[in-house]
């Protein structure tokens, strides 16, 4: 991979970065059968249409400092990215930044999940999103096609949800 080095981020860029997304919605499954979905490299690839192929790269037990290299498909650009996983409390919450990948357009990038249990058998799932591109006006460009980019997020979310609800694993 002829990768470029990412800016390391941490919990307060997802308020500050130029350009931010924020989903949520609702689904039946408990904090903890979601928690299983998301430690597994092959539900990503189900629900996530931007993920080709996702590995661990640091071994059990996951936690802070957890790494993660992902494959994406070519309707996202293709090429691949390295996570560093710098927030992990199992059942609540998890982020990552993007240490480094194959597109020389990206400054920073990083996700934060957040679960909050409603009941044993639902919880809110939370995805906010922050990044910031490299080249004169990209910033600009990516907040006024933002709105569209928060569509690709959403249904990201309601594919989780298909794929959770349709599992029988609790």
């Amino acid at each position: 991979m002829n990768a470029s080095r990412y800016e390391v981020i941490g919990l307060d860029y997802f308020d500050r970065a130029p350009v931010r997304f924020d989903a949520r919605i609702e689904l039946n499954a408990s904090t903890g059968a979601l928690w299983e979905v998301f430690e597994d490299n092959d539900a990503w690839i189900a629900f996530e249409f931007g993920i080709d192929e996702a590995s661990w790269s640091t071994p059990p037990p996951l936690g802070p400092g957890s790494r993660r290299h992902v494959a994406l498909n070519r309707w996202i650009g293709g090429g691949s990215v390295d996570e560093v996983f710098f927030e992990w409390k199992p059942r609540e919450r998890f982020a990552f930044y993007m240490e480094g990948g194959t597109s020389d357009r990206i400054e920073a990038y990083g996700e934060l999940w957040t679960l909050r249990y409603l009941d044993d058998r639902h919880t809110e799932v939370r995805c906010r999103t922050a990044c910031s591109l490299k080249g004169w006006g990209l910033n600009p460009i990516a907040r006024l096609l933002s709105p569209v980019v928060g569509l690709g997020y959403e249904s990201t979310l309601r594919s989780l949800r298909r794929y959770v609800e349709g599992r029988s694993v609790e």
